[in-house]
């Protein structure tokens, strides 16, 4: 898109600021990542930033934004601290990961251009998916993911569906204040929901098999 081109020009005259500031990041978890610290208008985020490897993650100013598409994009709209947010490039999946496992209590996300767009985000540990939900945002205002996951080391997350409020039909989103805290004070990531039921499928077998034998035995 050319309008993410031109994003990208203005950008090219911080690049070497941006390269110095990710450089001089230590590997230690900040409590919350809003991508504010990034002096970049449209950048990919460097795998390192804030301890953590990062998948087609872009840092996006929410005021330079405004300038090239107006005031009411979700680049904009989805600005919590004041300053950048995070976003999946022109779309696609993206995600974030760490060598050791982390937890992490909620973020938030909005769509760029799609309103009722689908966000499935995902909880990994070892490369096996070990918890999921979704989430339908908009491009008006951001929406809280409250997560509330412990001891996992990569999150997923993948965009679909909506329809568009502006120029473009993509699935683009931003992401914002990422926030993490401690595994004691967090709780397990929620079991899929096929789990969930087989679980439940099995324990009302076992119940009426309880049910069956104690029949059988006052027969």
């Amino acid at each position: 898109m050319s309008i993410f081109k031109n994003l990208l020009r203005s950008s090219a005259v911080v690049a070497g600021v941006s390269a110095a500031c990710l450089a001089g990041t230590t590997s230690a978890k900040a409590t919350v990542i809003g991508f504010d610290d990034i002096p970049s208008s449209f950048s990919q985020v460097a795998n390192g930033y804030n301890g953590f490897n990062w998948n087609n993650t872009f840092a996006v100013s929410g005021t330079l934004a405004a300038v090239f598409l107006g005031p009411t994009n979700g680049f904009t709209q989805g600005v919590i601290s004041p300053g950048n947010v995070g976003s999946n490039g022109t779309g696609g999946v993206s995600g974030f990961s760490s060598a050791t496992n982390f937890s992490l209590q909620s973020l938030y996300l909005t769509a760029i251009w799609n309103t009722g767009m689908n966000v499935l985000i995902e909880a990994l540990d070892n490369g096996s998916v070990i918890g999921s939900t979704n989430f339908l945002i908009n491009a008006s205002s951001p929406t809280l993911a409250l997560l509330n996951w412990g001891s996992l080391d990569e999150v997923r997350l993948t965009a679909s569906g909506g329809t568009s409020t502006g120029p473009f039909n993509t699935t683009q989103f931003a992401i914002e204040d990422i926030t993490f805290g401690a595994a004691s004070t967090i709780s397990s990531v929620p079991l899929p929901a096929g789990v969930m039921f087989l679980g439940t499928a099995l324990f009302g077998v076992a119940g009426l098999g309880r049910i069956r034998s104690k029949t059988a035995r006052t027969a």
